[in-house]
Protein backbone atom coordinates (compact mmCIF):
# COMPACT_ATOMS: atom_id res chain seq x y z
CA UNK A 1 0.00 0.00 0.00
CA UNK A 2 1.32 3.43 -0.93
CA UNK A 3 1.76 6.47 1.09
CA UNK A 4 0.29 9.93 0.72
CA UNK A 5 1.08 12.78 2.27
CA UNK A 6 -0.46 16.21 2.98
CA UNK A 7 0.61 19.39 4.19
CA UNK A 8 -1.38 22.66 5.40
CA UNK A 9 0.06 25.54 6.89
CA UNK A 10 -2.68 27.71 9.19
CA UNK A 11 -4.98 29.60 7.99
CA UNK A 12 -3.37 33.13 8.86
CA UNK A 13 0.05 32.27 7.56
CA UNK A 14 -0.75 30.74 3.98
CA UNK A 15 2.50 32.18 2.50
CA UNK A 16 4.43 30.89 5.55
CA UNK A 17 8.54 30.31 4.03
CA UNK A 18 10.62 30.19 7.48
CA UNK A 19 8.81 30.72 10.33
CA UNK A 20 9.42 32.19 13.56
CA UNK A 21 9.73 30.62 16.85
CA UNK A 22 9.99 33.07 20.12
CA UNK A 23 10.74 31.39 23.05
CA UNK A 24 10.47 33.08 26.79
CA UNK A 25 10.67 31.89 30.47
CA UNK A 26 7.41 33.48 31.93
CA UNK A 27 5.89 33.46 35.43
CA UNK A 28 3.56 30.23 35.96
CA UNK A 29 0.60 29.70 33.89
CA UNK A 30 -1.93 27.29 34.43
CA UNK A 31 -1.56 24.90 31.31
CA UNK A 32 -5.65 24.67 31.88
CA UNK A 33 -5.86 28.68 31.03
CA UNK A 34 -3.77 27.79 27.77
CA UNK A 35 -5.78 25.33 26.53
CA UNK A 36 -9.36 27.02 27.69
CA UNK A 37 -7.86 30.49 25.44
CA UNK A 38 -7.50 27.95 22.42
CA UNK A 39 -10.58 26.45 22.64
CA UNK A 40 -11.99 26.13 18.88
CA UNK A 41 -8.16 25.17 17.73
CA UNK A 42 -6.45 22.42 17.24
CA UNK A 43 -5.30 21.63 20.91
CA UNK A 44 -2.65 19.21 22.40
CA UNK A 45 -1.54 18.41 26.65
CA UNK A 46 0.71 16.36 28.09
CA UNK A 47 1.96 15.35 31.29
CA UNK A 48 4.63 13.09 32.62
CA UNK A 49 4.67 11.09 35.87
CA UNK A 50 7.43 13.68 37.20
CA UNK A 51 5.21 16.66 36.64
CA UNK A 52 6.30 17.81 33.26
CA UNK A 53 3.64 19.60 31.02
CA UNK A 54 3.37 20.55 27.31
CA UNK A 55 0.13 22.17 26.99
CA UNK A 56 -0.38 23.71 23.02
CA UNK A 57 -2.71 25.16 20.51
CA UNK A 58 -3.59 26.60 16.89
CA UNK A 59 -1.78 25.34 13.59
CA UNK A 60 1.51 26.75 12.21
CA UNK A 61 1.59 23.78 9.74
CA UNK A 62 -0.37 20.19 9.91
CA UNK A 63 1.29 16.91 8.65
CA UNK A 64 -1.27 14.33 7.35
CA UNK A 65 -0.20 10.81 6.06
CA UNK A 66 -1.68 7.52 5.53
CA UNK A 67 -0.54 4.26 4.62
CA UNK A 68 1.65 1.43 5.11
CA UNK A 69 4.44 3.55 5.27
CA UNK A 70 3.23 6.43 7.09
CA UNK A 71 5.97 6.54 10.07
CA UNK A 72 8.25 6.67 7.77
CA UNK A 73 6.89 9.49 5.25
CA UNK A 74 6.11 11.50 8.23
CA UNK A 75 9.69 11.14 9.60
CA UNK A 76 10.82 13.03 6.60
CA UNK A 77 8.05 15.96 6.87
CA UNK A 78 8.76 16.41 10.02
CA UNK A 79 12.59 16.41 9.66
CA UNK A 80 11.95 19.13 7.10
CA UNK A 81 9.58 21.65 9.06
CA UNK A 82 11.99 21.10 12.25
CA UNK A 83 14.80 22.27 10.20
CA UNK A 84 13.29 25.05 8.29
CA UNK A 85 12.77 27.00 11.43
CA UNK A 86 14.18 30.16 12.90
CA UNK A 87 14.13 30.58 16.79
CA UNK A 88 15.18 33.64 18.68
CA UNK A 89 14.11 34.80 22.38
CA UNK A 90 16.08 32.65 25.34
CA UNK A 91 19.40 31.22 24.41
CA UNK A 92 19.05 28.47 26.35
CA UNK A 93 15.33 27.82 25.44
CA UNK A 94 13.96 24.18 24.63
CA UNK A 95 13.40 23.29 21.15
CA UNK A 96 10.53 23.87 18.87
CA UNK A 97 8.73 20.93 18.79
CA UNK A 98 5.49 19.03 16.59
CA UNK A 99 2.83 16.92 18.45
CA UNK A 100 0.82 14.09 17.39
CA UNK A 101 0.19 10.69 16.79
CA UNK A 102 -1.00 7.59 14.62
CA UNK A 103 -3.83 5.47 14.01
CA UNK A 104 -3.11 1.76 15.46
CA UNK A 105 -3.24 0.62 11.97
CA UNK A 106 -4.50 1.67 7.86
CA UNK A 107 -8.04 0.77 8.85
CA UNK A 108 -10.83 3.71 8.36
CA UNK A 109 -12.62 4.04 11.56
CA UNK A 110 -16.04 5.46 12.70
CA UNK A 111 -15.61 8.60 14.22
CA UNK A 112 -12.21 9.26 13.85
CA UNK A 113 -12.89 11.43 10.86
CA UNK A 114 -11.51 14.09 12.31
CA UNK A 115 -7.30 12.50 12.58
CA UNK A 116 -5.60 11.93 10.32
CA UNK A 117 -3.85 8.26 10.36
CA UNK A 118 -0.81 9.96 10.95
CA UNK A 119 -1.14 13.63 12.46
CA UNK A 120 1.12 15.89 13.40
CA UNK A 121 1.53 19.46 13.99
CA UNK A 122 3.55 22.82 14.56
CA UNK A 123 1.29 24.64 17.00
CA UNK A 124 1.27 28.73 16.90
CA UNK A 125 1.38 28.80 20.58
CA UNK A 126 3.50 25.98 23.05
CA UNK A 127 3.67 25.99 26.89
CA UNK A 128 5.89 24.52 28.40
CA UNK A 129 6.86 23.38 32.24
CA UNK A 130 9.84 21.53 33.44
CA UNK A 131 12.56 21.32 36.00
CA UNK A 132 14.01 24.60 34.94
CA UNK A 133 11.06 26.38 35.01
CA UNK A 134 8.06 27.91 32.72
CA UNK A 135 8.45 28.35 28.71
CA UNK A 136 6.02 30.16 26.06
CA UNK A 137 6.37 29.84 22.43
CA UNK A 138 4.95 31.21 19.91
CA UNK A 139 5.58 30.72 16.13
CA UNK A 140 4.60 33.33 13.68
CA UNK A 141 5.58 34.67 9.89
CA UNK A 142 8.61 36.59 11.27
CA UNK A 143 9.49 38.50 14.78
CA UNK A 144 7.15 41.59 14.50
CA UNK A 145 3.78 39.18 14.38
CA UNK A 146 5.72 36.58 16.76
CA UNK A 147 6.60 39.44 19.58
CA UNK A 148 2.16 40.54 19.15
CA UNK A 149 1.37 37.33 19.59
CA UNK A 150 3.73 36.16 22.43
CA UNK A 151 2.20 39.19 24.55
CA UNK A 152 -1.16 38.74 23.52
CA UNK A 153 -1.39 35.17 24.50
CA UNK A 154 0.16 36.54 28.13
CA UNK A 155 -2.60 38.66 28.34
CA UNK A 156 -5.54 36.40 27.32
CA UNK A 157 -3.94 33.47 29.72
CA UNK A 158 -4.61 35.73 32.78
CA UNK A 159 -8.04 36.60 32.00
CA UNK A 160 -8.65 32.86 31.16
CA UNK A 161 -11.09 31.26 33.78
CA UNK A 162 -9.95 29.14 36.47
CA UNK A 163 -10.68 24.90 36.32
CA UNK A 164 -13.44 24.52 39.16
CA UNK A 165 -16.33 22.48 39.16
CA UNK A 166 -18.59 21.82 36.27
CA UNK A 167 -21.96 20.30 35.47
CA UNK A 168 -21.15 16.41 34.61
CA UNK A 169 -22.97 15.81 31.67
CA UNK A 170 -25.89 13.05 32.00
CA UNK A 171 -26.01 9.60 30.30
CA UNK A 172 -28.66 9.47 27.99
CA UNK A 173 -27.53 6.19 26.18
CA UNK A 174 -24.81 3.48 27.46
CA UNK A 175 -23.80 0.80 24.38
CA UNK A 176 -20.79 -2.13 25.25
CA UNK A 177 -19.33 -3.68 21.84
CA UNK A 178 -19.17 -6.33 21.84
CA UNK A 179 -21.85 -7.08 24.70
CA UNK A 180 -20.75 -9.79 27.05
CA UNK A 181 -22.09 -12.68 25.53
CA UNK A 182 -20.45 -12.36 21.88
CA UNK A 183 -16.98 -11.28 23.98
CA UNK A 184 -16.64 -14.46 25.29
CA UNK A 185 -17.49 -16.10 22.06
CA UNK A 186 -14.34 -13.84 20.50
CA UNK A 187 -12.17 -14.70 23.42
CA UNK A 188 -12.81 -18.84 23.06
CA UNK A 189 -11.91 -18.02 19.05
CA UNK A 190 -9.03 -16.54 19.57
CA UNK A 191 -7.98 -19.33 22.57
CA UNK A 192 -8.65 -21.78 19.71
CA UNK A 193 -6.37 -20.14 17.52
CA UNK A 194 -4.21 -20.28 19.66
CA UNK A 195 -3.96 -24.35 20.58
CA UNK A 196 -3.92 -24.40 16.80
CA UNK A 197 -0.41 -22.42 16.48
CA UNK A 198 -2.13 -19.75 14.27
CA UNK A 199 -0.95 -17.79 17.27
CA UNK A 200 0.76 -17.69 20.41
CA UNK A 201 -0.95 -13.94 21.79
CA UNK A 202 -3.39 -11.26 20.73
CA UNK A 203 -5.10 -8.78 22.24
CA UNK A 204 -8.66 -8.25 21.99
CA UNK A 205 -10.36 -4.83 22.73
CA UNK A 206 -14.13 -3.59 23.57
CA UNK A 207 -15.29 -0.06 23.55
CA UNK A 208 -18.28 1.35 25.46
CA UNK A 209 -19.78 4.16 23.95
CA UNK A 210 -21.86 6.80 26.10
CA UNK A 211 -24.32 9.38 24.56
CA UNK A 212 -24.92 12.21 26.96
CA UNK A 213 -27.07 15.00 27.22
CA UNK A 214 -24.33 17.31 26.93
CA UNK A 215 -21.08 17.62 25.26
CA UNK A 216 -18.16 16.11 27.43
CA UNK A 217 -15.37 19.03 28.06
CA UNK A 218 -12.01 17.30 28.01
CA UNK A 219 -10.49 20.04 29.99
CA UNK A 220 -12.61 18.73 33.01
CA UNK A 221 -11.31 14.73 32.16
CA UNK A 222 -7.86 15.73 31.91
CA UNK A 223 -7.77 17.85 35.33
CA UNK A 224 -9.83 14.61 37.01
CA UNK A 225 -7.02 11.94 35.36
CA UNK A 226 -4.76 14.63 36.85
CA UNK A 227 -5.74 14.62 39.82
CA UNK A 228 -6.13 10.58 40.11
CA UNK A 229 -3.72 9.10 37.66
CA UNK A 230 -0.62 10.95 38.97
CA UNK A 231 1.74 7.61 38.09
CA UNK A 232 0.67 7.67 34.29
CA UNK A 233 0.78 9.97 30.74
CA UNK A 234 -1.91 12.43 30.61
CA UNK A 235 -2.90 13.42 26.98
CA UNK A 236 -4.88 15.24 25.09
CA UNK A 237 -4.53 14.91 21.45
CA UNK A 238 -7.38 17.41 19.36
CA UNK A 239 -5.90 18.18 15.72
CA UNK A 240 -9.74 19.14 14.40
CA UNK A 241 -11.60 21.01 17.05
CA UNK A 242 -14.75 19.31 19.10
CA UNK A 243 -12.48 16.31 17.93
CA UNK A 244 -10.40 15.28 21.18
CA UNK A 245 -8.83 12.03 21.79
CA UNK A 246 -7.29 12.12 25.82
CA UNK A 247 -6.42 9.39 28.33
CA UNK A 248 -3.99 8.65 31.04
CA UNK A 249 -1.48 5.87 29.83
CA UNK A 250 1.19 3.99 31.93
CA UNK A 251 2.91 2.61 28.72
CA UNK A 252 6.02 4.33 27.66
CA UNK A 253 7.00 3.37 23.62
CA UNK A 254 9.75 5.27 22.84
CA UNK A 255 11.00 7.77 24.92
CA UNK A 256 14.50 9.32 23.52
CA UNK A 257 17.01 11.54 24.92
CA UNK A 258 20.29 12.10 22.69
CA UNK A 259 21.06 8.96 21.78
CA UNK A 260 19.01 7.54 24.95
CA UNK A 261 15.84 4.91 24.47
CA UNK A 262 13.60 4.19 27.50
CA UNK A 263 11.09 1.74 26.60
CA UNK A 264 8.99 -0.90 28.45
CA UNK A 265 6.90 -4.13 28.30
CA UNK A 266 3.50 -3.83 30.32
CA UNK A 267 1.29 -7.05 29.79
CA UNK A 268 -0.17 -8.84 33.00
CA UNK A 269 -3.00 -7.35 35.11
CA UNK A 270 -5.14 -7.68 38.09
CA UNK A 271 -7.28 -5.03 40.29
CA UNK A 272 -6.01 -3.76 43.56
CA UNK A 273 -7.41 -4.77 46.78
CA UNK A 274 -9.97 -3.55 49.16
CA UNK A 275 -7.35 -4.02 52.29
CA UNK A 276 -3.61 -3.60 52.08
CA UNK A 277 -3.62 -7.15 52.83
CA UNK A 278 -6.05 -7.99 50.20
CA UNK A 279 -3.48 -5.90 47.81
CA UNK A 280 -0.53 -7.81 48.61
CA UNK A 281 -2.27 -10.85 48.28
CA UNK A 282 -3.34 -9.95 44.54
CA UNK A 283 0.01 -8.70 43.89
CA UNK A 284 1.69 -11.86 44.94
CA UNK A 285 -1.19 -14.14 42.65
CA UNK A 286 -0.31 -11.66 39.31
CA UNK A 287 3.39 -12.00 40.15
CA UNK A 288 3.18 -15.71 40.51
CA UNK A 289 0.53 -16.38 37.49
CA UNK A 290 2.24 -18.59 34.76
CA UNK A 291 -0.43 -16.86 32.82
CA UNK A 292 0.69 -13.61 33.18
CA UNK A 293 4.37 -14.02 32.92
CA UNK A 294 3.99 -15.98 29.91
CA UNK A 295 1.66 -12.93 28.04
CA UNK A 296 4.30 -10.62 29.78
CA UNK A 297 7.35 -12.56 28.56
CA UNK A 298 6.29 -12.23 24.71
CA UNK A 299 6.45 -8.44 25.21
CA UNK A 300 9.88 -8.34 26.26
CA UNK A 301 10.84 -10.75 24.07
CA UNK A 302 9.52 -9.04 20.98
CA UNK A 303 11.28 -5.64 22.02
CA UNK A 304 14.21 -6.73 22.72
CA UNK A 305 14.17 -8.38 19.01
CA UNK A 306 13.11 -5.58 16.81
CA UNK A 307 15.84 -3.03 19.53
CA UNK A 308 18.61 -5.29 17.86
CA UNK A 309 18.20 -3.90 14.49
CA UNK A 310 18.33 -0.57 16.39
CA UNK A 311 20.36 -0.15 19.45
CA UNK A 312 22.83 -1.35 21.38
CA UNK A 313 23.58 -1.68 25.28
CA UNK A 314 19.83 -2.88 25.31
CA UNK A 315 19.72 -3.95 29.51
CA UNK A 316 16.26 -4.98 30.92
CA UNK A 317 14.99 -6.13 34.49
CA UNK A 318 16.30 -10.01 34.62
CA UNK A 319 12.20 -10.40 35.95
CA UNK A 320 9.31 -8.06 36.17
CA UNK A 321 7.88 -5.88 38.63
CA UNK A 322 4.83 -4.35 39.76
CA UNK A 323 3.34 -0.88 38.38
CA UNK A 324 1.00 -0.15 40.43
CA UNK A 325 -1.87 1.94 39.76
CA UNK A 326 -4.96 3.30 41.33
CA UNK A 327 -7.32 0.69 40.18
CA UNK A 328 -5.07 -1.95 38.97
CA UNK A 329 -1.52 -3.46 38.86
CA UNK A 330 0.97 -4.55 35.90
CA UNK A 331 3.64 -6.41 35.79
CA UNK A 332 6.14 -4.12 34.46
CA UNK A 333 10.17 -4.34 32.69
CA UNK A 334 11.66 -1.29 31.89
CA UNK A 335 14.01 -1.57 28.84
CA UNK A 336 16.90 0.75 28.19
CA UNK A 337 19.44 0.79 25.23
CA UNK A 338 21.87 3.45 23.37
CA UNK A 339 20.73 4.06 19.91
CA UNK A 340 22.85 3.32 16.86
CA UNK A 341 24.23 6.29 15.41
CA UNK A 342 21.19 6.89 12.10
CA UNK A 343 18.10 5.80 14.30
CA UNK A 344 15.57 8.43 15.45
CA UNK A 345 13.09 8.24 17.49
CA UNK A 346 10.36 7.72 14.38
CA UNK A 347 12.21 4.39 13.78
CA UNK A 348 11.71 3.36 17.24
CA UNK A 349 8.20 3.86 17.05
CA UNK A 350 8.04 2.28 13.67
CA UNK A 351 9.59 -1.21 14.37
CA UNK A 352 7.44 -1.65 17.94
CA UNK A 353 4.16 -0.48 17.08
CA UNK A 354 2.18 -2.60 17.57
CA UNK A 355 3.96 -4.28 20.58
CA UNK A 356 2.60 -8.03 21.32
CA UNK A 357 1.17 -5.94 24.99
CA UNK A 358 -1.30 -4.57 22.24
CA UNK A 359 -1.74 -6.66 19.25
CA UNK A 360 0.13 -10.05 19.69
CA UNK A 361 2.34 -12.28 18.40
CA UNK A 362 3.37 -13.32 15.72
CA UNK A 363 2.32 -9.41 15.05
CA UNK A 364 0.77 -9.85 11.47
CA UNK A 365 -1.22 -13.21 12.01
CA UNK A 366 -2.33 -11.40 15.18
CA UNK A 367 -3.08 -8.22 13.40
CA UNK A 368 -5.19 -10.53 10.82
CA UNK A 369 -7.06 -12.32 13.96
CA UNK A 370 -8.45 -8.71 15.74
CA UNK A 371 -9.53 -7.47 12.31
CA UNK A 372 -11.19 -10.73 11.95
CA UNK A 373 -12.91 -10.25 15.44
CA UNK A 374 -12.97 -7.07 16.57
CA UNK A 375 -16.64 -5.63 15.54
CA UNK A 376 -15.09 -1.66 14.99
CA UNK A 377 -11.77 -0.19 13.85
CA UNK A 378 -9.87 0.99 17.04
CA UNK A 379 -8.87 4.47 15.17
CA UNK A 380 -5.85 6.15 17.67
CA UNK A 381 -6.61 3.52 20.56
CA UNK A 382 -3.15 1.58 21.51
CA UNK A 383 -1.48 3.71 19.12
CA UNK A 384 1.87 5.81 19.46
CA UNK A 385 0.37 9.22 20.47
CA UNK A 386 3.66 12.01 21.97
CA UNK A 387 6.08 15.11 20.54
CA UNK A 388 9.21 15.31 18.72
CA UNK A 389 11.15 18.35 18.77
CA UNK A 390 13.59 19.96 16.46
CA UNK A 391 17.11 17.93 18.63
CA UNK A 392 15.54 14.37 17.73
CA UNK A 393 13.77 13.99 21.35
CA UNK A 394 10.37 12.89 21.92
CA UNK A 395 8.55 10.71 23.54
CA UNK A 396 5.39 8.30 22.60
CA UNK A 397 3.51 6.66 24.82
CA UNK A 398 0.99 3.89 23.40
CA UNK A 399 -2.75 5.31 23.93
CA UNK A 400 -4.54 2.94 26.54
CA UNK A 401 -7.05 3.67 28.83
CA UNK A 402 -8.27 6.35 26.73
CA UNK A 403 -11.30 7.94 24.80
CA UNK A 404 -12.76 9.59 21.68
CA UNK A 405 -15.19 12.11 22.46
CA UNK A 406 -17.21 13.79 19.67
CA UNK A 407 -20.04 16.56 20.41
CA UNK A 408 -21.84 14.50 22.91
CA UNK A 409 -20.56 11.11 22.30
CA UNK A 410 -17.87 9.42 23.97
CA UNK A 411 -16.13 6.35 23.03
CA UNK A 412 -14.08 4.10 25.35
CA UNK A 413 -11.65 1.51 24.76
CA UNK A 414 -9.95 -1.31 26.58
CA UNK A 415 -8.32 -4.38 26.06
CA UNK A 416 -7.11 -7.56 27.33
CA UNK A 417 -3.98 -10.20 26.66
CA UNK A 418 -4.96 -13.47 25.35
CA UNK A 419 -3.09 -16.51 25.79
CA UNK A 420 -3.96 -20.40 25.71
CA UNK A 421 -5.30 -20.37 29.30
CA UNK A 422 -7.05 -17.41 29.18
CA UNK A 423 -10.69 -17.26 30.99
CA UNK A 424 -13.43 -14.66 28.97
CA UNK A 425 -14.88 -14.20 32.31
CA UNK A 426 -12.10 -12.62 33.99
CA UNK A 427 -11.16 -10.76 30.65
CA UNK A 428 -14.29 -9.00 30.47
CA UNK A 429 -13.89 -7.99 34.48
CA UNK A 430 -10.18 -6.66 33.66
CA UNK A 431 -10.90 -4.74 30.50
CA UNK A 432 -13.78 -3.39 32.71
CA UNK A 433 -10.96 -2.26 35.44
CA UNK A 434 -10.12 -0.69 32.79
CA UNK A 435 -12.69 1.62 31.57
CA UNK A 436 -12.73 2.68 34.86
CA UNK A 437 -10.71 5.91 34.83
CA UNK A 438 -12.15 7.52 32.11
CA UNK A 439 -15.81 6.98 33.35
CA UNK A 440 -14.62 8.33 36.30
CA UNK A 441 -13.29 11.32 34.58
CA UNK A 442 -16.55 12.25 33.00
CA UNK A 443 -18.53 11.60 36.56
CA UNK A 444 -19.67 8.25 35.71
CA UNK A 445 -18.65 5.09 37.56
CA UNK A 446 -19.01 1.63 36.75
Amino acid sequence: MTSHLSTRQGGRFPNLNTPVVLTRRCAPIAPHALLHVGKGHARFFWQTPQGQTVAAFGVMHRLQTRGADRFVHMAAAAQNVLANLRTTGAPDAPAPLLVGGFAFDNRQAYGWEGFAPADFILPRVVLRTDERGTWLSVCAEDETKAEKLWQAVVEAVHRAPAVGATTLPRIQHETRAPDEHTWREMVQQAIESIRADVVQKVVLARTCRVQTNAPVDPLAALARLQARYQGCFIFLVEPTPGHAFFGATPEILADVQGTTLRTMALAGSIGRGATPEEDAARAAELLNSAKDRREHAFVVQAILRHLRHLAHDITSAPAPSLLRLPNIQHLHTPITATLNADVRIWDVVAHLHPTPAVGGVPRERALALIHELEPFARGWYAAPVGWVDAEGDGTFVVAIRSALAVARTLTLYAGAGIVADSDPQREWHETGLKFRPLLEAIGIHS
